[in-house]
């Protein structure tokens, strides 16, 4: 039996897991701009 979401999840980490330049500057920029959002839009 084939499992698809160990597959998927195998190809996800390969694209955008640890490591990756998508890990490395995305990453940074989405946790900045939610700390962003955080400190100013919810106050």
């Amino acid at each position: 039996m084939i499992d698809w979401n160990k597959i998927k999840f195998d190809m996800w980490e390969k694209r955008f897991g640890e490591g990756t330049s998508f890990d490395l500057d995305y990453g940074k920029l989405l946790i900045i701009g939610l700390l962003v959002y955080h400190i100013f839009f919810q106050g």
